[in-house]
């Protein structure tokens, strides 16, 4: 069970077609976790929805990244689902930079060895469809460009907190197999 939950986990992201000869970058090699957030800053507007830094600021339209545990990467459409009636809001200051001089930066967020500024939080199909959150602006006013491969100022991702399944019991599961045990004998004997 582990090893299909592991599996599972290690699904990867697509933001373009891939090669047969495109890189796996895992979860220690693309995700910044050295500020005072572990690189992880929950958004504001939707609980569900967090942002993640990247080690990396030029964008690899053929790279297949691994996800960080419990987390999906977002796509466009899913983000926009989320936001709902929030999308495209710029007034209220609680919606504002999603990761600019904050969790110990004094500014966008800038890891080490990064040659210009970070701020494209990104989504999974950022490439296909366009669309990105800005580091620094509302996070409901989502940006429509496209992010191609070799686009520089690639601050994150965008991610979607998973669903926890609730444990099914033992006793449940017996007394539910019990119950259709029972219903095809009644079934059988009224034939």
């Amino acid at each position: 069970m582990k090893i299909l939950i592991k599996a599972l986990t290690i699904l990867s992201i697509s933001f373009a077609s891939i090669s047969a000869h495109a890189e796996f970058v895992s979860v220690d090699d693309w995700h910044y976790t050295s500020d005072d957030l572990n690189g992880l800053k929950q958004s504001v507007s939707v609980p569900d929805v967090y942002y993640a830094l990247t080690k990396f600021v030029t964008f690899d339209a053929t790279a297949t990244f691994e996800q960080l545990d419990g987390f999906h990467f977002a796509t466009r459409a899913e983000h926009a689902s989320l936001l709902g009636s929030l999308l495209g809001t710029t007034g209220n200051m609680d919606y504002v930079r999603p990761y600019r001089s904050i969790g110990g930066w004094s500014n966008y967020p800038s890891t080490p060895g990064a040659l210009s500024t970070q701020y494209k939080i990104i989504y999974s199909d950022s490439s296909t469809f366009g669309g990105w959150v800005h580091a620094g602006s509302y996070e409901t006013n989502v940006q429509s460009s496209v992010v191609a491969n070799g686009d520089i100022n690639v601050a994150g991702f965008v991610l979607i907190k998973d669903p926890v399944a609730a444990p099914v019991s033992s006793p449940a599961s017996i007394g539910v197999f019990s119950l259709v045990l029972l219903g095809l004998g009644l079934r059988r004997k009224q034939k």
